[in-house]
């Protein structure tokens, strides 16, 4: 028979297959039919029509009016329906009894009771040793001890003596209705075998003995009852989740009996179970339907009692299921449990919390079949063993259905299912998280978040990708919208996980829930992977530092370690610093309970004292690390240590070392944007990577009117700077840069003697250091052109970098009628060539840098910030940020004065903070500050949404605030994607530049003339080192310059053809000038002024060298210049000579007294 009864499901499939109209309806029908109905057929099959036409009429005539079919059709097809399910049932029943052993095709009615009492009734056995089997319409009745320790009393006064309702110690009768019904009736019979039949008495329960009903406990009422004869109907409260009746039972021998009998039913009809008060008097429960889910609010009279609470489960009595509830918020313990036996209920008795305190508990149901499903038990293990499949969820479904609980969609409803139950005392306001309509607009725009998300993350790559690839350089431009997009980020998708978190806020961050890791130490675990990857790669770009420069002591400020390990620090302090305050919560509420009252159940719980250390140890870090950074921040500016100067060529200021010792290559900025203005040419925008360590320059002026010492907010002029007074002087034999020297000497790199010796220090007050220099320096300056203005700064190499780009340009050397630029590639080139270590070349301000500004606090002075404190502000507002995350879940319920200032200290203080953003500027650009107080608005609105949801308020807002919040956050991630985009452009359009191009764009006015608009012309300089007094061969290095001359270049071809020697001029090609090492590389002074004032007329070039030739034989050594031209050639060739002279005089007659003729003399 029970094989026959579960291929129900096929005989829907069948039924559906036949009668297409009305199939599904029948199927319905009979998956729905209750067990009752078909072990009563199965015993008697000739009641099984009007069982089943019952049935399946009642669903007919509940079909929804659009699914009606007109007239005749939907007559057949329900006659058909019907016959179909009533043959196929009524065979499976008489196949089944046929098929039981020594059963006959018909039972009679003491078989029938002896069936149902075995199924849904309870039994009870009186004192008499009688028993009684009793049944409710279309549920169970059981029999069970009452769920507390000692008797409640009754719900109401005046119950007569002996009426101990809900005592461990007492008999009940628990009775749980079909659900939905209104009105219910009970049946009560005594089990078969238990009364004579020929003298069963006057009401059929044997000679002597009434049953009767009490339907008031209050009073001494009894309805008699008649045997197998059903009740008056009953009807509940619907306030109360139960009511309580008396069976009241008179014995034979006169003595009455009292049995409780609960009959009970869930206020909300879908939900499995209930929770009341065993006592009215003290308090009552009731559901919460306007919260987002499941929630009974239980409000006691008074506070400081103890309370029994009573959950009552319909599914629990059955067997099979496990309800447990357990603690939330404090000790997270189970206090009481059900597990698979036949239980309807099951109470604890906490103690009422004090007024404006809550406390909360979790009910949760689940079947024994998930349970051990889902904990991996031996029944599984032994299934997977076997290749076979642990379908709990199909078992299950038959079993309710043979059962007669319901179909198999109410099982996997109520499967696993939680009910929150909160225990508040008198006005005690309990927060609502209300159910709102627009849950699928939150899901929507919380995916739309997730693609902009990615894309902005994607185009940041591409960004990253691009500038390391190309260009030797930090992604400043883009780390002010990186901060503020990934700050908010991080705030939402953590505050959306956190527990107690408004249902809104977790549908809104559960697209990129996966971003954020849920359980603490798997976050902190994260964060440190990240800080040591970030130290990894740190270590990394220091060995291949030292790799490429020889093992040298001097280091970029910028590789030292903590300022890469700093610059991280603001993308992990939010997460790191909620992930610390949840530790340090645990381990306070599981320290002092392990100590106050679960001594014996320390194993079950997290290491308390572990968590508070990891915690604190985080959380004071975090603290101690932003406050001493501010500390020391501000001591620089008190004893001017750090600068604020006005970037040449630029918009804006950047922040500089008073006393400066390392050299970066000339800022390069992008330029003006069609779309976004002067966003891009901003001096966070701009590129500059350490070139080389420089002898010490110290400042020597004063800040501008208006402003004191000590203020970040001082601007101060660009100058002047001369070189520190704490310089020494050191002989290159006992200094690294000498052995450097040597070592490249050795290796055909410098053609000076080895021999030389380094003047490593300048003890001088001044650049020239005399008098007289500083008098001849100034009038050359006076003459110089506009590029020598904006680079007043002399700077003397002390190690060179190894640098490997070509576009980046190191300083330049400025006389009247030239300026030459030196890229960073030349630099360990020159520096190798200079013997007595006087090489020199002029720089602007925005070129030095030093281990303040550019060292381990280089986060706190990047070009992009205009307020040097931002960065422990940053970290300190995201640490105050993961404080109020973690704590959540213990303010989220605090209603004392202390927890509502918090909350609007989290509401206010953002958005104070962005308004102060819009006001100080903190960076350099608008739209990074935008980006910024867009952040800080969207972090005070989402406070304050979860507040408002927590609170109760009204889901009307949700489409709104989802909305604004979208807009304030779509803001840095646009920023984020156009300056990672930007960027990338830069990147790719400044590598594809030529050298005079990338001139034009690095150097202020390059190619101009002072008096005039007219551009100067390109030419290349070869550099000639002095070897003993004597102009050596040119280095095989050509620099770039312009010059106000007219270059012409000619070239005389050796050995000589058959008509002779012949000078050629070579068009299309760039001029090479010849120019003698200390003419370019010394500061002008009495000794050099005249030579660098002077316009050359011409230059002779050979494989050996190369000579100047000027007007004024002064210039010459005393000797014109063809006498000059003779003395360089020799004797040896009078042809290359004639040829030579001849060719200068041509280009100058030509072209007059600006011509420069460089006789190029090639073999």
């Amino acid at each position: 028979l029970k094989g026959a009864l579960l291929s129900q499901p096929s005989l829907a499939r069948t039924a559906r297959g036949f009668l297409p109209a009305a199939g599904e309806e029948v199927a319905k029908a009979m998956m729905q039919w209750p067990s009752s109905a078909r072990r009563r057929h199965s015993a008697d099959p000739s009641r099984g029509w009007s069982l089943i036409h019952e049935h399946v009429q009642d669903v007919l005539d509940d079909e929804p009016a659009q699914q009606v079919q007109s007239g005749p059709s939907r007559l057949v097809n329900v006659l058909l329906s019907i016959c179909v399910a009533a043959v196929a049932v009524g065979c499976l029943g008489t196949l089944g009894v046929a098929h039981l052993p020594g059963q006959k095709r018909s039972e009679g009615p003491e078989l029938r009771r002896a069936k149902e009492a075995e199924t849904h009734s309870a039994v009870l056995t009186t004192r008499s040793g009688a028993k009684l089997s009793l049944g409710v319409d279309g549920g169970r009745c059981v029999v069970a001890q009452g769920p507390v320790r000692v008797s409640l009393g009754p719900p109401a006064s005046g119950v007569a003596t002996g009426f101990d309702l809900f005592a461990a110690a007492q008999q009940h009768i628990v009775c749980f209705p079909a659900v939905g019904r209104e009105e219910y009736q009970l049946l009560v019979a005594p089990m078969a075998g238990t009364v004579d039949a020929e003298d069963d008495g006057e009401f059929g329960f044997g000679r002597g003995v009434t049953v009767g009903l009490r339907p008031d406990v209050a009073t001494t009422a009894v309805w008699k009852l008649q045997a197998e004869v059903r009740s008056l109907g009953l009807k509940f409260d619907q306030e109360e989740p139960f009511r309580v009746l008396g069976l009241h039972i008179l014995a034979a021998d006169g003595v009455p009996e009292n049995v409780p009998l609960v009959v009970v039913r869930p206020r909300v009809p879908s939900w499995p179970l209930d929770v009341q008060s065993g006592n009215k008097s003290q308090g009552s429960c009731w559901p919460e339907l306007a919260n987002e889910a499941p929630l009974i609010i239980c409000r006691a009279k008074v506070s400081d009692e103890a309370l029994d609470l009573v959950a009552l489960c319909g599914l629990c009595a059955g067997g099979g299921w496990d309800l447990t509830v357990r603690e939330i918020g404090g000790s997270n313990r189970e206090v009481a449990s059900i597990h698979g036996a036949t239980k309807p209920w099951v109470a604890w008795d906490p103690t009422v919390p004090a007024e404006g305190v809550i406390k909360k508990w979790e009910i949760k149901l689940q079947s024994e079949a998930r349970a051990l499903f889902l904990a991996g038990g031996q029944i599984g293990n032994n299934l997977k063993g076997s290749g076979k499949t642990f379908a709990w969820q199909h078992a299950l479904a038959q079993r309710r259905l043979a059962d007669g609980d319901g179909d198999a969609d109410e099982a996997f409803e109520v499967d696993g299912a939680t009910i929150q139950v909160v225990l508040v005392a008198g006005a005690t306001q309990v927060p609502i998280n209300r159910k709102f309509e627009d849950r699928s607009f939150v899901e929507a725009a919380g995916r739309g978040l997730a693609d902009v998300v990615l894309v902005a993350m994607v185009v940041a790559v591409v960004g990253a990708a691009a500038m390391l690839g190309f260009l030797p350089s930090n992604l400043s431009a883009a780390l002010p919208s990186a901060s503020a997009s990934l700050g908010l980020l991080q705030f939402l998708l953590f505050f959306g996980s956190v527990e107690k978190a408004p249902v809104q806020l977790d549908v809104l961050q559960e697209p990129l829930a996966f971003l954020a890791p849920s359980d603490p130490m798997k976050c902190l675990l994260c964060v440190a992977v990240g800080c040591v990857a970030v130290t990894l790669a740190h270590g990394w770009s220091v060995l291949q530092h030292l790799a490429k420069n020889s093992k040298g002591v001097y280091m970029p400020h910028s590789l030292k370690f903590g300022s890469w390990e700093l610059r991280a620090l603001p993308f992990v302090a939010l997460p790191a610093a909620a992930a610390s305050t949840t530790l340090v919560r645990r381990g306070l509420i599981s320290y002092f309970c392990v100590v106050g009252e679960l001594a014996g159940d320390e194993a079950d719980l997290p290491n308390p004292l572990l968590d508070l250390a990891i915690g604190m140890v985080v959380l004071i870090g975090l603290l101690g690390t932003a406050i001493g950074v501010w500390i020391q921040v501000h001591g620089m500016f008190v004893d001017d240590l750090v600068l604020s100067v006005q970037l040449p060529g630029g918009e804006g200021t950047i922040f500089v070392d008073r006393i400066s010792d390392e050299l970066r290559a000339m800022p390069v900025g992008a330029g003006a944007s069609a779309v976004f203005g002067g966003w891009t040419t901003t001096p966070g925008w701009c590129i500059g990577p350490a070139l080389s360590s420089i002898f010490e320059l110290e400042y020597q002026g004063l800040p501008e009117r208006g402003h004191d010492h000590g203020s970040w907010e001082a601007v101060w002029p660009e100058g002047p700077w001369e070189p520190s007074r704490g310089a020494k002087r050191q002989s290159s034999t006992d200094s690294l840069e000498g052995a450097m020297r040597l070592s490249m000497s050795n290796s055909g790199s410098r053609l000076s003697s080895s021999g030389s010796r380094l003047q490593e220090g300048m003890n001088r007050t001044s650049s020239v250091g005399s008098t007289a220099g500083d008098e001849a320096g100034g009038k050359f300056r006076d003459g110089l052109g506009p590029v020598a203005g904006n680079h007043k700064i002399t700077a003397q190499i002390r190690f060179p970098y190894k640098c490997s780009n070509q576009l980046v340009i190191a300083g330049v050397s400025c006389m009247p009628w030239i300026d030459v630029a030196f890229p960073g590639t030349s630099l360990r080139l020159l520096w190798a060539s200079d013997p007595e270590g006087e090489f020199k070349f002029s720089v602007h301000v925005g070129q030095l840098s030093g281990p303040l500004t550019s060292g381990r606090l280089g986060a706190c002075f990047e070009w992009g910030d205009r307020c040097p404190y931002r960065w422990p502000l940053d970290i300190l507002a995201k640490v105050l940020l993961g404080l109020y995350i973690g704590a959540w879940p213990y303010l989220a319920d605090d209603n004392s004065m202390w927890g509502f200032a918090l909350h609007v200290l989290a509401v206010i203080c953002p958005l104070v903070f962005a308004i102060l953003v819009l006001k100080y500027r903190p960076h350099s650009t608008l739209l990074d500050n935008l980006s910024l107080a867009a952040a800080c608005a969207a972090v005070s609105l989402t406070t304050a949404s979860a507040q408002y949801y927590y609170k109760g308020g009204h889901p009307a807002a949700t489409i709104g605030l989802t909305v604004t919040l979208m807009v304030l956050t779509a803001v840095p991630l646009f920023v984020l994607a156009a300056a990672s985009a930007l960027v990338a452009s830069f990147a790719l359009r400044f590598s594809r530049q030529d050298m005079q191009k990338a001139l034009v764009t690095t150097i202020p006015k390059w190619g101009r003339d002072k008096d005039s608009n007219r551009e100067r012309k390109a030419t290349n300089v070869k550099v000639l080192p002095i070897k003993d007094g004597k102009v050596a061969m040119a280095l095989p290095l050509e620099l770039p310059a312009s010059t106000s001359s007219i270059p012409m270049h000619v070239e005389i071809k050796l050995p000589a053809a058959p008509a002779g020697v012949k000078a050629t001029l070579v068009q299309g090609e760039k001029t090479i000038m010849p120019i003698p090492a200390d003419l370019l590389l010394l500061p002008p002074d009495h000794r050099t002024y005249e030579m660098k004032t002077q316009r050359p007329v011409g230059a002779v070039m050979t494989q050996q060298g190369g000579v100047l030739l000027y007007p004024a034989p002064e210039h010459n050594g005393g000797q014109h210049w063809r006498e000059a031209v003779r003395a360089f050639l020799g004797p040896k060739s009078p042809e290359v000579l004639k040829e030579a002279i001849a060719a200068i005089q041509e280009q100058g007659k030509r072209f007059g007294d600006l011509t420069f003729t460089t006789v190029d003399i090639k073999g």
